[in-house]
């Protein structure tokens, strides 16, 4: 049993939701996040849904642990079974369902988009510093994060199941050739982070649209994928451009 927090305005009958999702590091699910942040959409009779994933700390050590490396597909498991029966129980459909993760939240989030790109589970995706180009980074060891982070994502260049793992799950890698038509997407990045660079997001989005060939090489339609770049922030936004 997966479990998960709705948030909403009592006696409030939901008209869309919110799932939020991070699911790595043992880092405890943040239902205390800012109010501020979330009361626009509370008071459009929104429900917040915060998904308690395995991956994440909030159960015990083995609870954490379940989910790093060969097994990270756990996470993305666990969201989508929290996606389902958060809208069975809201009685919502795909259509008023969005979803939302920052940074390593990134994952689980595109591994969603990519799974059902046709809308077929959420309507909408919205990403901030997003970890999505996973399989290439965690093989590039001169990036500033990637040897601290084999061991929570493998070490795919050493490790054939590590390789195996992060290709079913990293959304750049598990992606179709037409993108996700279905899914409207927008991330936000900071062009000064040097945890997730900005330029997994720019690749990201522009794979979202789908195949570029000479036939529509010149067709300017963004396809609902967006990114929005704060200039001058790093990966933890200051504080008054949070909300």
């Amino acid at each position: 049993r997966v479990q998960y927090v709705v948030i909403k305005e009592k006696g409030v009958k939901a008209r869309a939701e919110l799932v939020y999702v991070y699911g790595a590091y043992g880092t405890v699910t943040p239902i205390d996040w800012p109010y501020e942040s979330w009361y626009p959409l509370l008071s459009r009779k929104w429900a917040i849904v915060f998904a308690m994933v395995r991956g994440s700390g909030d159960d015990n050590e083995a609870w954490e642990n379940i989910a790093r490396r060969d097994n990270r597909h756990i996470v993305v498991d666990d969201f989508e079974a929290i996606i389902r029966d958060s809208q069975r129980k809201l009685r919502l459909g795909a259509d008023k369902t969005v979803i939302y993760g920052r940074s390593a939240g990134g994952l689980p989030i595109g591994a969603i988009v990519s799974r059902f790109p046709h809308g077929e589970l959420v309507g909408a995706a919205f990403t901030e510093v997003p970890y999505v180009d996973v399989l290439r980074t965690s093989t590039n060891r001169s990036l500033p994060l990637t040897v601290g982070e084999f061991k929570e994502f493998g070490n795919p260049k050493e490790k054939i199941l590590n390789f195996k793992e992060l290709l079913s799950v990293s959304p750049m890698n598990t992606l179709r050739v037409d993108g996700a038509p279905g899914v409207f997407v927008l991330s936000r990045v900071g062009l000064l982070d040097k945890q997730v660079f900005a330029y997994e997001s720019f690749k990201w989005i522009q794979k979202l649209r789908g195949y570029i060939s000479e036939a529509n090489a010149n067709d300017k339609d963004p396809k609902g994928k967006y990114v929005t770049f704060e200039r001058n922030e790093s990966h933890h936004y200051r504080p008054h451009r949070m909300p």
